[in-house]
């Protein structure tokens, strides 16, 4: 008796799809087997590629297709530093060529994969972008709450521009007060990542020590030795309340401070 065996179109296509290898192209050779034909057919009326060579045309296109674009800035530069022809007072032109045989600019620009405005700007360094910051309404009334908030709350070393937290102070408790103020005023809130980027990016010199004796009372580390030793979440709700009425009285004392120091003429000079 003979058993013939038979399997199921299914589970074949799944087997070959799985088995199934791809074979990664470089990026070289994807910039070399380009096709020619069709730069060729997009040539100017003058026909300025058909005495040029395939290789050469790989060859040169290669070139800078090859590389990133800090590169090809450089590049470009060189190529026009190289071929720059100056002829009278401050009078000069360019030689566009394919391995010494003259074609016109267009053509060359159709081979390389350079654009007109790649050379106008090969020499710029910085992006027209970089390092510019969009000012929203929402980001100029944060900015400027953090700026009066760190003033009246923060302690400012003597030696350094540097400003410290109290103890009494968590940065989740100045990104709490920011975002009550953005709510009265009907301002989209902070979440916890983009306040951390903002302090970082704008208020790098606002430092949050872990251990320091400035700003530090007996109140405060009796209701913190409280907090950690308090068994249910009732409890630690009821402590965390007499720590935010303590921590609003002394905002108000640290305020009332700093004002009188500013009647005094104690000014803060920074330079």
């Amino acid at each position: 008796m003979v058993f013939i065996t038979t399997s199921s179109p299914t589970n074949t296509l799944k087997r070959q799809y799985t088995y199934h290898t791809r074979r990664r192209i470089s990026k070289t050779a994807t910039i070399l087997s380009h096709s020619i034909s069709d730069i060729r057919d997009s040539q100017c009326a003058t026909k300025c590629l058909d005495q040029i060579s395939t290789s050469s045309i790989s060859n040169l296109r290669g070139q800078y297709q090859s590389r990133n674009q800090k590169e090809r800035n450089i590049w470009i530069k060189q190529w026009m530093e190289y071929n720059k022809i100056s002829f009278g007072r401050n009078k000069h032109m360019y030689r566009w060529h394919i391995d010494g045989m003259e074609v016109c600019i267009n053509c060359w620009l159709l081979v390389t994969g350079v654009t007109r405005y790649k050379i106008q700007h090969c020499n710029r360094t910085i992006h027209g972008n970089k390092n510019i910051t969009r000012i929203t309404d929402r980001l100029d009334t944060a900015l400027a709450w953090l700026e009066r908030y760190f003033y009246s709350v923060c302690d400012h070393m003597p030696t350094k521009n540097e400003y410290h937290l109290p103890c009494f102070l968590q940065w989740k408790d100045v990104l709490n007060d920011l975002n009550s103020y953005l709510d009265s005023k009907s301002i989209k809130k902070y979440s916890q990542p983009q306040f951390t980027f903002l302090v970082s990016r704008k208020f790098s010199n606002v430092k949050l020590p872990k251990y320091t004796r400035l700003g530090k009372c007996d109140t405060c580390l009796e209701l913190k030795e409280k907090r950690l030793k308090a068994s249910n979440e009732e409890e630690r709700q009821r402590i965390q309340a007499q720590i935010t009425e303590h921590n609003e009285k002394q905002l108000a004392e640290r305020s009332q401070y700093k004002l009188r120091c500013l009647e005094a003429g104690m000014y803060f000079i920074i330079f």
